[in-house]
């Protein structure tokens, strides 16, 4: 049987990359500001394609 820590830790990877996965619509590895904005307005969550950008651009230190 396994542990709750032990769960949590086999859990979270196949849970991130299932959330991973709603975001890469085109399954490239990578999710663009197109995908994220997609996604934030299914959400319910309304902001502007330029507001995806700066949030990608703020978090991807190295240009992919």
């Amino acid at each position: 049987m396994m542990t709750t820590i032990a769960l949590v830790r086999h859990l979270l990877p196949l849970q991130l990359r299932d959330a991973f996965k709603l975001y890469d619509q085109d399954q490239n590895g990578l999710i663009s500001a197109s995908e994220l904005h997609l996604v934030v307005n299914c959400l319910g969550m309304k902001c502007f394609i330029e507001d995806c950008h700066r949030m990608i651009q703020s978090i991807n230190f190295d240009g992919d």
